[in-house]
């Protein structure tokens, strides 16, 4: 409620009294974080799944994967991009988790991964 509604603004600039920048950056923040609960349940998924097929060697092949994109983001924000610090490793860590899950789910979808 907080992130996606003026109220996270008036949260942080009158509540704890941050500076109008702060308060607007930490709103942008806290709404560019809402995905992670999802990402991480996915990708806990997807591991699981191939843990229990027994095909472990996908989950070190996805991580490099996300290890890989993590850094190619935070590289092209630190280089290209007006997006820095906070911002720019929230973005870089959805993308390599994102990475990660399609990964998983590509690899995965002919061996069954993710089936219930």
């Amino acid at each position: 409620l907080i992130a996606v509604t003026p109220l996270g603004y008036y949260w942080f600039a009158v509540v704890n009294s941050f500076s109008v920048k702060l308060a607007h950056f930490a709103h942008v923040a806290l709404a560019t974080a809402i995905p992670m609960p999802m990402l991480s349940a996915l990708q806990c998924w997807f591991q699981a799944s191939a843990i229990h097929q027994r095909k472990n060697q996908l989950i070190p092949q996805a991580i490099v994967l996300h290890l890989m994109t993590l850094c190619g983001v935070l590289l092209f924000c630190v280089f290209y991009s007006p997006i820095n610090g906070l911002m720019a490793y929230l973005i870089a860590l959805q993308a390599g988790m994102c990475v990660q899950i399609l990964y998983l789910f590509c690899r995965g979808k002919h061996l069954g991964l993710g089936a219930a």
